[in-house]
């Protein structure tokens, strides 16, 4: 029988409200939420303008940092 406990994280109970609007910010959101952080992202109505979906300099219509593998 196996019991699994919960390692404490280094941000355990801190909440961070994500405004960012660029990858970098969502980036950094991220590296928060896998320390523990309860991250909340806020996005325009029409979604998150760095998320997939989003048109690409080039036209395609997506970008490298999100596209399913």
């Amino acid at each position: 029988m196996s019991t699994s406990r919960r390692v404490p994280t280094a941000l355990q109970g801190i909440r961070v409200v994500d405004l960012s609007r660029t990858l970098p910010g969502a980036l950094a959101a991220q590296v928060l939420a896998d320390f523990g952080a309860d991250v909340v992202m806020v996005e325009p109505p029409g979604g998150s303008p760095c998320g997939p979906g989003r048109r690409s300099r080039a036209g395609r219509g997506d970008d490298a940092a999100w596209s399913p593998t």
